[in-house]
Parts: C-alpha cells; structure tokens; sequence
C-alpha cells in the first residue's frame, strides 16, 4: 500500500528517479502496450530485506512484478495538473520480488487515461500530448543494506496486450485471439522531473461488487441488467465461449421506452466489448482502464443464458473513508442522504466531477464550492480535497491564465480550437462567482471540518490569487456585475436551452459571493498571524457590503 504525503505542499519527487529514463512504445493497430524488463538478483530471494516500486506515467499504468500486481490501486497516477503536480506513486512489492527464484520480471501496461482520451465535452478532444509515457524504478533492499535499483530505460521492451481500445469516455475493448508479439524496443521520451511530486490524493480503488438484482429481456430483445443502485466502475466476469465470440457491454443510468437510456450520455460510448480466445478455462474479464457511471447494463453476445452469478458490477473511487451517517423516521430523507452518498462515491474518482457517466466528468470547480462542507461530513476529505486546492493554485498559476478556471484541471483550455467554450475566442480572465470562490470556500469548509492551521496556510495563496482577479474585475461602483457570470445557474424556472437565464440578477449574486469569500479571507489572515492581509480583505468586504447595499436594498429596507 502506498503512503500519501501527510505534509501541507507537495514535496517533490524526482529523486528516487536519478537512473531512471522515461519511455513509451508506440502502439500496433491502437493497441495498449506492456513494457517490461527482466533483470538478475544482486543476491538471493531469502535475503531481499525490502522491495519499493515508484512509478508515475503521462496516462495510467497498471504495474506487475514477477506475475503479481504491484498494488491493489487502478487508475494511476490519477488526474492532477499534470503541467505542475505529477504524482509518485510508492507501492511495497517485497513478497512479489521475493517469489521470482534468481531474476525479477517487471512488466507495465500502459493506457492512455486523462492524458490523452480525448476528455473535455462535446466535441473538446482535449489531450495533454501525443503519446503516453512510464517513468519507473524498483528499489530493492537486501538484507546486508546494500540495494539494487532496476529502472526505465531503452533496454526494456515492448509486446502488445490485447486492449484495442480505451478511453474514459467510450469504454474498453479486448481482443483475446490476438497473440502479444515479439518484444521490440522501447523509445525513449520525457517526462519532466519537476512536475513530479510525491503522491497527494487518495489512490482510487475498488471497493465493493454488486450482483444484478433483475435480468430481463427488453422490447427490442436485448438482455438488461439492474444493479439496483447508480454506481461507478465497470463490470467484470469469466466467461467460457468459442474463440470469437464478441461480448458487448453497454452502460447507463436510466432506462428510456424500456430499453437502455444513453442518450444522456451525449457522446460517451460507455462501452466495453471483449472477443473470447476460446480457452476452456474461460477468459477473465476487468476493463480497469475505462470507468462508468451507471445503474443498468446491457450485454449482448454472451455465449448461454446470463445469470447474476455470472456477472458483477465493481464499485470503484478514490479512497475516501466514510465519516458521517444519519438517518431519521422518514424514508425519503433517509433516501436522499443515501443519494448524496452514492454521488460522492461515484464523483470523487481522482477529482470532485459533475457527474460520473456522460462525456464530461470534469473537476466543475462551482459543484464542489457547493458541496465541501456536505462531502466533508460524510467522508473523510482531507486528503482528497486539499490536493485538488493545490491543484486549484497550480491551473491558475499557469500561462495565460491569471484566475480560477471553471474545470481544475483545466482540461477545456486544451480544447481543439484552442479555447473554452466560454472564452469566445482566446482565453481571458474572466473570474467567476461561485465557480472561483471555490479556492475559499472548499478551504474554509476544510477548515471548519479538520482545523489543519498548515493546509490551511498552504491553500491560502489561491485565496488570493482569486480576490485579486476578481478585485481587477469590480465595476466603478465596487460591485461584481460584470463579466461572464454562471451565477444561480440551472434556476429551475429557466429555458432548458438557456440554463443560464435565472431569475436572480448575476450582479447580486456575485457581489454577494465576494463578500462572503473576502471575510473567510480576512478570517484565515489572521488566524496566519498576517494582519496587513487581514485588514485588506476586510476592507474589501465591507466595501463591497456598503456597494451591495447601495444597489440593492431599498430604503425600507
């Protein structure tokens, strides 16, 4: 198991790499590729004292030594600014290199993840860069003190895996009749050691299965699946077929004119197909390199009748231990706490997202404004949403940028087209309430749950960085009613193709927001013993109250 870095700001962690080289392969036919290398003991088995694995990729990885997984952990390294805050993850791996006789065998699938899966929404196809690349050393430790270190370089090589595809959003497939290859070399490529830091957020893991509770045929004839609850993860099994045999796995949350629902999906596929080898102890089946959100399932091509033991639904998410529980006498609040439950679960994979199952999935940094103080109840948080704020610092830090994004990490900026969709063109500063006032808001709810005084003065730069965008933006009068504003966005009363058309005046709300984030500011300062900086923000909150008041309220009151 990994240890996550308990420390206030990121501490770097580039030099367990000093041998190391980053290296890719460039895929056949679109294939994930497996990386591996083979090297001697320095001395035997029996006197292997210790056994680390450091590794991070440009993707995500999957990590075996000697035939066993290295960690328990999918989806690594997860999502963070990757330009700034690359994390390190460090797995314990002694039992594994103690159960290879004379030699070691290393073996690394790499796939393409949030690096380069095309993310962002509607027609974003936003990437990171062209190609997916491992950065990796095994630190063995024997029992005199003396180590060995066994590293990413170009004489490691290459074979194909039998995943033919894989993106977040469209699902994984697998090949199983095609045959792996002869190994060819690795290229070497960069991965920049600054960015590297040791790893910060929770690593995401599975945490329960669930069997469907109804099998059925729909009108059209397709086998449905209800696993009783929305949920994220995939679905996984073993199955026996003939060599050929093509199983599709369709995902989604509803179900419309009784059949699977995905047209909310937008563009998302969510779809995992998997062609049998034939083999007649059956083909296992996990497609950890994709996630979905989803109730229902629709699976067509399965070889005999489809039964519940026959199949599971993996419930996956960042690792977030739960903290608060309520329930009370009437059932449908109990029901709505449970939702609120299973959201977080679902949203909280890597980054606080939106939503879990349509092509977006993205780290809105306005739902989690919203949402901290209700997430920091029920599950532990501390961990997770503390790196996200420095995150949340890191994207708006970066060039042109120069205030809080609407997504952290800024996946939209990557667009095609080269701006966000709201930018109208090149991206500009365009502060937002609400969606900014996260870099506050999430910290002061941090605050009031943990008490941290450190995380606290670590989150406090983005703080600023975000008063004094939204300070260069005010009007004449002091107040924030101009810009581009999402203000009460989603007002139930408004057209549903104009979600941003609510009944509340954007200048009120935001001027309000100010107000509110200025105080917690001025508040923090001087918990931080920074008394200039709290008699700045208080200031700024109470002329921003005198200007609300002298716009708004009327002299009645």
């Amino acid at each position: 198991m990994t240890t996550t870095d308990s420390t206030t700001a990121d501490a770097p962690a580039a030099a367990p790499f000093e041998s190391a080289t980053a290296i890719t392969a460039d895929p056949t036919d679109g294939r994930a590729p497996v990386l591996s290398t083979r090297a001697a003991l320095q001395g035997p088995a029996s006197a292997i004292a210790g056994a680390e694995l450091l590794a991070t990729a440009h993707g995500i990885y999957e990590a075996s030594l000697n035939g066993a997984r290295a960690t328990d952990s999918v989806l690594n390294p997860g999502w963070t600014v990757y330009e700034s805050r690359l994390q390190v993850q460090r797995f314990d791996v002694t039992e594994q290199a103690r159960s290879g006789g004379e030699e070691i065998e290393l073996s690394v699938l790499l796939g393409r993840g949030w690096w380069n899966g095309d993310f962002g929404f509607g027609d974003a196809a936003s990437n990171y860069g062209d190609e997916n690349a491992l950065l990796a050393a095994l630190v063995i430790t024997y029992a005199d003190g003396s180590t060995q270190t066994v590293a990413t370089d170009e004489t490691w090589t290459a074979t194909d895996s039998p995943i033919t595809f894989a993106t977040i959003y469209d699902g994984q497939h697998e090949d199983r009749t095609l045959a792996a290859g002869d190994p060819r070399p690795v290229r070497v490529t960069e991965i920049d050691r600054s960015t590297l830091i040791e790893q910060a957020s929770p690593l995401i893991t599975r945490h329960e299965t669930r069997r469907p509770e109804k099998i059925w045929t729909s009108p059209s004839g397709k086998t449905l699946l209800d696993f009783g609850q929305n949920l994220v993860g995939w679905l996984r099994f073993t199955v026996t077929g003939p060599a050929g045999t093509e199983i599709t796995l369709r995902h989604a949350e509803v179900l419309e004119h009784e059949e699977l629902g995905t047209r909310p999906l937008r563009a998302a596929k969510a779809t995992d197909q998997l062609v049998l080898s034939g083999d007649v102890d059956g083909d296992y089946f996990e497609p950890t390199f994709t996630f979905h959100g989803f109730r229902y399932a629709e699976v067509t091509g399965w070889p005999g009748e489809l039964t519940a033991e026959d199949i599971e639904a993996v419930v996956v998410h960042s690792d977030i231990p739960r903290t608060g529980w309520f329930e009370s006498s009437h059932e449908g609040v109990n029901q709505l706490i449970s939702n609120s439950i299973w959201s977080q679960r679902g949203n909280f994979l890597a980054v606080p997202t939106d939503c879990p199952q349509r092509d977006e999935r993205l780290g809105w940094t306005g739902d989690i404004a919203a949402y901290a103080a209700t997430a920091a109840y029920q599950f532990d948080v501390s961990d997770f949403l503390h790196s996200w704020l420095l995150d949340v610092q890191a994207e708006a830090s970066l060039p042109p940028l120069s205030f809080v994004p609407f997504v952290v990490p800024d996946i939209l900026k990557l667009r095609v087209g080269g701006a966000d969709p709201f930018s109208d063109g090149d991206p500009k500063e365009i502060p937002t309430a609400i969606w900014g006032d996260a870099a506050v808001w999430v910290a002061e709810a941090l605050w009031n749950a943990y008490g941290d005084l450190d995380r606290l003065r670590a989150e406090y730069p983005g703080m600023v960085l975000h008063l004094e965008s939204v300070e260069r933006a005010l009007s004449p009068t002091g107040l924030w009613d101009q810009g581009f504003q999402f203000a009460d966005w989603l007002d139930p009363d408004a057209p549903a193709d104009s979600p941003a058309d609510a009944k509340a005046d954007k200048g009120v709300v935001a001027t309000a927001c100010l107000i509110r984030s200025a105080r917690f500011a001025a508040e923090t300062a001087r918990l931080l013993g920074e008394e200039a900086d709290a008699t700045r923000w208080q200031d700024l909150a109470d002329r921003t109250l005198a200007a609300f008041t002298e716009a708004y309220v009327s002299a009645d009151g």
